[in-house]
């Protein structure tokens, strides 16, 4: 695919924050960019979702959600 030139933001939870990775760096998104030219942003924040659940969890935290 090719992504030279585009410009992407890239929205999620720890995935996208980049736990477990070895390094910052290392986050695929950067990865991405890195490897084929585009212009990545990401945010992510461990815990979130998208959507609202319609149900709370038992633990709070893990109910936020990107507005």
């Amino acid at each position: 695919m090719k992504l030279k030139g585009c410009k992407i933001n890239i929205i999620g939870d720890s995935i996208t924050e980049g736990v477990g990775t070895s390094d910052p760096e290392n986050v695929f998104w950067r990865l991405l960019a890195t490897n084929d030219g585009a212009d990545l942003y990401g945010d992510g924040i461990g815990g979130t979702r998208i959507a609202r659940q319609l149900v709370p969890s038992e633990n709070p935290d893990l109910d936020q959600f990107f507005r």
